[in-house]
């Protein structure tokens, strides 16, 4: 049978089909965007991988009711052409009215019980040919009328050239016909009895017109169709989800990357930093140090005592005092300079910067500080302020010596008390070198002396 593939085409389908495409694309634009992170190409690739395969689905589905639709109008035209008496044919031609009316109800019950068990409209007819060619139709049911169109005489028709084949044909000729007398659908021909050696004979025709066969086809499509928007719903969903999945994992995978840098960095830092950094925890136990921290201290992580006891012991009491501000939130960090004591007992100036660690919720989850050797400074810094004390007292004790007006011994003591405090010392001496007859020669003597409070002078002291 020849028939216009475009009967297998549902226009319904490409109308989902465009929409589903625009759909994809506007996902795959916001993608592109990075408004959305759904998918890159396969939001194209996968629609129109599910749409080429539905609609080979939906061809598929649509051929195969067409061949069963065939395979109906085949068979009843066969049931027809068997059924027909010779008797009814001859009514149907020549119109007696008796016989005319028997045929009538025996040809109505003939085709409907012929008649297909789906409901789509089913044209019957009979044709009979002349013995010059001539070909006129005889009588016409279909499912849709309640009775037998039977026309006052037998109405000539052009003839189709399978119609004429058929009346040579001792098998079942179907067509797609495009006939203004026939009509316009599929058609099943089938030849039947003859009236007399000279007739040519007679074709039963059953057919289904076209507007019927393409809903018959288009009813079939319809789960094919169901079944695509499925898939491609259930496609888009699995591939947005695998994308989303995918950029999270992957979004996962460079915070976990840049967490191990950070720790590498942070590890880096701690490690060989100049300045002894611990750790601890809420309680105050400490559970990190690095070796610079192990190297000022003396002790190991395993043997450190609590970390007041590592203040000297003016200290503590401050240390005590900081470290419950911290711990009650009064304070976040704070930085000071003050001692602290080695293992083994020898002290050393440090400047300690401590911090709280607190969670999100402000709950304390412990404590870090950072502590650097301030010793040197701490030594200059005395050294600088000693001279500087010791200039300043040398000049104020000038100044006193220059402005004496009763002799310089009045004046002298003042000049020393002031160099004894300032030089932070308990004696301070002036010798003088002169001649002694009774060794005859220059000898030096201790001409004044300062001694600082509950300090025996020794100026008068014959030793």
């Amino acid at each position: 049978m020849q028939f216009s593939s475009e009967i297998l085409l549902n226009e319904l389908f490409f109308l989902i089909a465009a929409l589903v495409m625009a759909f994809h694309l506007l996902l795959y634009s916001l993608s592109k965007r990075r408004v959305w992170m759904l998918g890159g190409g396969e939001l194209l690739r996968l629609p129109i991988i599910v749409l080429l395969a539905g609609g080979i689905l939906l061809y598929v589905e649509g051929y195969l009711r067409l061949i069963e639709v065939e395979k109906e109008v085949s068979r009843q035209s066969n049931i027809l052409s068997e059924t027909m008496s010779v008797e009814d044919i001859y009514a149907f031609r020549y119109r007696g009215e008796a016989a005319l009316n028997r045929a009538s109800g025996r040809f109505g019950r003939f085709v409907e019980a012929s008649y297909p068990l789906r409901r789509y409209p089913v044209l019957v007819r009979v044709y009979g040919q002349e013995n010059n060619g001539t070909v006129r139709s005889l009588v016409e049911a279909n499912s849709v009328m309640s009775s037998i169109n039977l026309p006052s005489q037998p109405r000539a028709v052009e003839a189709s050239e399978h119609l004429l084949l058929a009346f040579d044909s001792r098998t079942t000729v179907t067509s797609n016909e495009f006939n203004v007398d026939i009509g316009n659908g599929l058609f099943a021909f089938s030849r039947t009895a003859s009236i007399g050696f000279d007739s040519p004979g007679y074709v039963i025709a059953v057919g289904v017109p076209r507007i019927g066969l393409v809903g018959e086809i288009r009813t079939a499509q319809e789960d094919p169709i169901r079944l695509t928007i499925l898939l491609v719903a259930i496609a888009t969903v699995l591939v947005v989800t695998a994308n989303r999945l995918r950029s999270a994992l992957e979004r996962q995978k460079r915070l976990a990357s840049e967490i191990q840098d950070r720790e590498k960095l942070f590890r880096s830092i701690f490690d060989n930093s100049a300045a002894a950094i611990s750790v601890m925890d809420a309680n105050g136990k400490f559970e990190r140090v690095n070796d610079r921290w192990t190297e000022l201290f003396g002790y190991t992580l395993e043997d450190v005592p609590n970390p007041v006891d590592l203040s000297s012991e003016e200290d503590r009491a401050d240390t005590r005092r900081m470290a419950r501000s911290l711990s009650t939130g009064d304070v976040t960090a704070y930085r000071v300079e003050r001692k602290f004591q080695r293992k083994d007992g020898t002290e050393f100036w440090g400047d300690i910067s401590v911090r709280a660690l607190r969670a999100a919720d402000g709950q304390l989850k412990g404590i870090a500080s950072l502590i650097l050797d301030i010793s040197g400074r701490k030594e200059v810094e005395e050294s600088l302020l000693h001279r500087d004390r010791l200039l300043t007292g040398l000049a104020d004790a000038l100044a006193k010596l220059l402005e004496f007006r009763e002799g310089i011994g009045s004046a002298m003591p003042d000049a020393l008390s002031t160099i004894g405090w300032a030089a932070n010392v308990d004696r301070v001496y002036i010798f003088e070198e002169h001649y002694d007859e009774s060794v005859d020669g220059e000898v030096i003597s201790m001409r004044y002396e300062w001694v600082a409070p509950n300090v025996t002078a020794q100026l008068h002291n014959p030793d």
